[in-house]
């Protein structure tokens, strides 16, 4: 088989996986089994044909839509298997085949659960422990049999097999013991917690492919991608209107519906919640008006354990009124809220403007182990030189 053979097949092969990625994200937050029977569609009940199942193309086929009752498919499914197509694609680039077969397939293995853990944290804020704690075993695994793994690891041991398990080994602990101090400074400094066990355990499983030297590679990608991104995504998502439903009655006068709203929750600040309402139903309407909010907030926004929509009943005084694209913006500070109705508020408020760090390790650890060498070379050779002018 030539590389370029090697290349296509990876790239079907990732597509398939991909696919595979589809279902593993939809149930494993959902404590389901990976092997519960065929995928069916979530709206109507019905089996998914395998001729309605293949990647990308199916999706394509149908027009994104159900067989049976219709109902849109998102167009997430094509996207997860074009990126895992993708990034099989680069690791064989990267690995030819045949002599980097084996770090290819560890590698491939890691980028796979990063996809999962990506997309599992966009949704539900969490990371998956079915993931990280065998990935930590498996990557522990393929450092013991695939020494190209760790090849520079500890020359002085004659047993290289010994040498890379050891490398393995001192990138899960500071993988996992960084990001365990960074939680401790952050209990110290905020009083609460600053970050999550998920990323710990997934920075620790990040650890075990990569080693000690790598994994700090990951977290300074994270950290600046978090940081520039993460900023630039709030800023542009906090002026932004949701797809939020509900009805707003102002000052007694019939309730109006509604198509998009903003909940702001600011920590030093009350709980605001502005609707977009035709401008004739906010006519010569003023500050400090009765105003009754009736908003229905999607489940997957507010991690319900069910999934199902919660309801949020809001009555308040209006604290602004400004003309918008499209109607006028009526802002309302809600009267004292019950802890649950403040707590799904406040949810649906950091849903909305909030990238989970498990992310950008996702996406540092999946750089790193496509781009290693030229993130190095940058790091630790060009940006110096860039820095002093030498």
């Amino acid at each position: 088989m030539s590389a370029t053979f090697a290349v296509v097949v990876s790239g079907l092969l990732g597509a398939c996986i991909g696919s595979f990625l589809n279902v593993v994200i939809w149930r494993v937050p959902r404590g389901k089994s990976v092997a519960d029977g065929r995928s069916h569609c979530p709206k109507c009940g019905h089996l998914i044909r395998w001729h309605d199942n293949l990647p990308v193309l199916s999706w394509l086929l149908l027009r994104a839509r159900c067989r049976d009752c219709r109902a849109p498919i998102s167009a997430r499914y094509p996207f997860v298997e074009a990126l895992t197509a993708a990034l099989f694609v680069l690791v064989a680039l990267r690995h030819p085949f045949p002599a980097g077969t084996a770090v290819a397939v560890a590698h491939a293995i890691l980028l796979s659960a990063l996809v999962v853990v990506a997309f599992v944290d966009v949704d539900r804020r969490e990371i998956p422990d079915a993931i990280s704690k065998p990935g930590i075993v498996v990557g522990m695994l393929a450092s013991l049999l695939v020494l190209a793994l760790h090849a520079d690891a500890f020359p002085a041991l004659a047993n290289r097999h010994l040498a890379s398990l050891l490398a393995s080994a001192v990138g899960v602990a500071t993988g996992a013991g960084v990001l365990l101090a960074v939680r401790w400074l952050g209990r110290l400094a905020m009083g609460k917690e600053a970050m999550g066990l998920g990323d710990v355990k997934l920075l620790a499983m990040v650890g075990a492919f990569v080693g000690a030297g790598d994994v700090m590679m990951v977290l300074l990608v994270a950290s600046v991608g978090g940081s520039v991104f993460g900023g630039l995504f709030v800023a542009g998502r906090g002026r932004s209107l949701a797809p939020l439903t509900g009805t707003l009655a102002l000052d007694g006068r019939a309730a109006v519906p509604f198509a998009r709203a903003r909940v702001r929750a600011p920590r030093r600040a009350p709980l605001t919640v502005a609707a977009l309402v035709p401008a004739a139903a906010a006519s010569g309407l003023g500050q400090g008006a009765r105003a009754a909010l009736s908003v229905v907030l999607p489940g997957a926004s507010v991690w319900s354990d069910d999934g199902k929509d919660v309801p949020v009943a809001v009555t308040g005084v209006v604290e602004r009124v400004e003309a918008h694209d499209g109607g006028t913006l009526v802002t309302v500070r809600p009267e004292p809220l019950s802890d649950a109705d403040d707590e799904w508020l406040s949810t649906f408020a950091l849903h909305r403007i909030s990238i989970p760090f498990g992310v950008f390790l996702a996406l540092g650890a999946a750089a790193i182990v496509l781009f290693g060498p030229e993130i190095r070379h940058f790091v630790l050779v060009t940006w110096p030189r860039f820095v002093t002018g030498r």
